[in-house]
């Protein structure tokens, strides 16, 4: 059997970044999302193959750690998942939806101790079985993006 030398150079530095799964969308050969960094740095990209991990699903709120390297215009692309928490590590808080425009299907949570409203877009109620209802508390798990925060999971209180 024949060996290959691989030139490290061709393969490209690799790092590790632990974090929370923060955004999940379909691609053309499966799911891909981000992994939001846990010490502040870029998020990672993440490519289909990460989320066939062991069998184990990997949803939004998922905690993991995963070896990355520099990808397209220098962000961090994951190229394998070292390690998975099996629980996740965002809890459920109560917030009270204050504003919603049913033209557009989203609207606005408050009460994060930052001041700074919640996203939440009727895709994700319509996923948990929540129906609108302003003034009325709910259960959500929330993540920060670049345009701040949103709500990635919903229950009825």
């Amino acid at each position: 059997m024949d060996t290959q030398q691989v030139d490290a150079s061709q393969i490209g530095e690799t790092w590790e970044i632990t974090g929370l799964v923060k955004r999940i969308f379909p691609a053309t050969r499966g799911k891909c999302g981000f992994l939001q960094n846990e010490k502040g740095g870029p998020d990672a990209f993440l490519p289909p193959r990460i989320f066939r991990f062991d069998g184990l699903p990997i949803e939004v709120g998922t905690r993991i750690t995963v070896l990355v390297r520099e990808g397209r215009e220098g962000r961090p692309r994951a190229v394998e998942v070292i390690s998975r928490l099996q629980d996740r590590t965002i809890d459920f808080e109560p917030f009270e939806l204050t504003s919603w425009n049913d033209e557009k299907g989203y609207g606005f949570l408050t009460g994060h101790p930052s001041g700074r409203p919640i996203f939440v877009h009727k895709k994700t109620l319509k996923k948990y079985g929540v129906r609108v209802a302003l003034f009325t508390y709910y259960l959500v798990r929330v993540v920060s993006n670049p345009k701040g925060f949103e709500a990635v999971e919903i229950r009825s209180e």
